[in-house]
């Protein structure tokens, strides 16, 4: 069980980074983010947060978030 809670970490950091560094990405290119309907905060707070490190910053937290939970 310990072993897949490793792995369901690795998985969420993954999308997280992900998607960190796509909406920082869009945000680079002027590309406009629509907000979902469900977990508008959540994804409000992750635009903003890939908007203060911009592209290059969300690949390198993206990568060190992804080193940390290496297996």
């Amino acid at each position: 069980m310990e072993r897949l809670n490793q792995w369901l970490w690795v998985i969420d950091i993954a999308i997280f980074s992900a998607l960190l560094v796509v909406y920082a990405y869009d945000l680079e290119q002027g590309t406009p983010i629509g907000v979902s309907s469900t977990q508008a905060g959540r994804q409000e707070m992750l635009i903003a947060l890939s908007g203060a490190l911009g592209f290059k910053g969300s690949i390198v937290l993206a990568v060190l978030a992804m080193k940390a939970t290496a297996i």
